[in-house]
């Protein structure tokens, strides 16, 4: 579920990764909460301090926000990420993924990961924009399009 250079589907079912083990899901929520404890820089100074002595302590709240949502979504999901992917593929509905999608509030029981997908779009939307400009780094442009 994504944009991925391999596979130009909504489903990408081979690029799956723990399908066999079913930890799918459990792995982008370790991710999540991983990426936050590094934003925050655990107990210490971290990107989180620079964005607030930078002024900006409702960038940090949206991005705690973000973050927190999609793992949240990624711990609660009833249904593992493989069977998601295989049910959509088989029913023919990637229209609705597409708008749980671009609707990641509105959640779809049946497709999650879709609602997932969109949630941490927010993330990397705003890493790209509001965390390149405040931190003031740029993005090197072999990376600017990457769904990462």
């Amino acid at each position: 579920l994504g944009l991925d250079s391999d596979c130009s589907t909504v489903t990408c079912g081979a690029l799956v990764e723990s399908p066999y083990l079913e930890r799918s899901l459990d792995n982008i929520a370790i991710n999540l909460e991983t990426f936050l404890l590094i934003y925050e820089g655990g107990a210490d100074f971290g990107f989180d301090d620079i964005i607030e002595q930078a002024g900006f302590p409702d960038v940090n709240q949206r991005f705690r926000d973000q973050v927190i949502a999609a793992r949240t979504n990624a711990e609660n999901a009833s249904v593992g990420l493989a069977e998601q992917v295989k049910t959509l593929a088989d029913s023919g509905r990637s229209a609705d993924c597409v708008n749980a999608f671009a609707n990641p509030d509105a959640e779809d029981k049946s497709f999650s990961a879709c609602n997932l997908a969109g949630l941490v779009k927010r993330v990397t939307d705003d890493l790209k924009i509001d965390f390149v400009t405040i931190i003031e780094v740029s993005i090197p442009g072999n990376v600017q399009s990457d769904n990462d």
